[in-house]
């Protein structure tokens, strides 16, 4: 099993396990039958240093970083990269914060330990490479465990990663686009960019914090297969390298919009000092 520690390199942040921002997803996984139990320590061909960067720039880019507590597109307090949970376990509340790359290192260590690293060192049989095992992080961080485990067997996903069937792999992450139990735009958009990332087709860390948000979900797929063609991954840059509006970009600071992933990485103590914003005021007086 990969160490959790092992990616925190000289005090930076490392990529964590499990979020709740879709926590309410379409459930109706197929499940397997239960072969080798062996548990497999599943390492990237590249070192970890270079699984630590593409990790943490993917989920920063769908997740972005707030140091105070907010709530997310289903009312699940948030907080740092995407937790819905301290590193005791225990569900964020309205009063967390992670306000220093420590606190915000300690929250994603302890999910990566807890909800990521073992369900994929469970039931992925076959090394994967850097980009693919990043995806699946954020496929995972995401949507949680069961989207390759359910009842202890491996899902259609996982037997599908296990085969390497690139359609079926495919079909299986886009499985998850529901929040509430209601299909959602942009985590298609979402999907769609994971799937890019993992098929080695798409490198985030040039594109904008969260301007996945601006890319049109319609224009990605064709009767929910996703398209990769060339005109298509362009489109997708072009949206995601666009300089971000101004006044947004004042609205939404507080969680990293208006800054390149890249910014994130390799020095992050100089990338979490955001101001609150206007919104975040609103968010917090809200809830008093």
């Amino acid at each position: 099993m990969v160490n959790a520690k092992l990616l925190v390199l000289s005090g930076l942040l490392a990529a964590h396990g499990v979020t709740g921002s879709a926590k309410n997803q379409d459930s109706s996984l197929e499940e397997g039958n239960s072969k080798n139990k062996t548990e497999i320590k599943n390492t990237p061909k590249e070192t970890l240093s270079e699984l630590d960067a593409k990790t943490i720039q993917l989920l920063v880019f769908f997740e972005g970083c707030s140091k105070e507590a907010y709530q997310d597109c289903v009312g699940v307090w948030t907080v740092g990269i995407g937790n819905t949970k301290r590193p005791d376990g225990r569900k964020v509340t309205s009063k967390d914060k992670a306000d220093t790359p420590e606190k915000i290192s300690q929250y994603v260590q302890e999910h990566l330990k807890q909800e990521t690293n073992p369900v994929i060192n469970r039931q992925i049989k076959r090394s994967l490479k850097t980009a693919e095992r990043a995806a699946l992080t954020s496929l995972i961080y995401n949507c949680g465990p069961k989207v390759l485990e359910v009842n202890g067997r491996p899902t259609a996903l996982a037997r599908a990663i296990n085969s390497n069937d690139t359609e079926a792999i495919s079909r299986n992450f886009l499985k998850y686009c529901f929040a509430g139990k209601k299909y959602r735009n942009e985590l298609a958009v979402r999907r769609y960019m994971e799937l890019a990332v993992y098929k080695g087709l798409m490198d985030v860390s040039n594109l904008y914090v969260c301007s996945y948000g601006a890319v049109k979900a319609s224009k990605l797929t064709i009767n929910r297969r996703p398209k990769f063609d060339k005109a298509t991954l362009d489109y997708v840059k072009e949206v995601c390298t666009a300089t971000p509006d101004a006044e947004k970009v004042a609205k939404l600071s507080w969680f990293g919009y208006g800054k390149k992933v890249a910014e994130f990485y390799p020095n992050p103590p100089k990338t979490f000092n955001f101001a609150n914003s206007k919104l975040m005021a609103k968010v917090e007086n809200k809830q008093k």
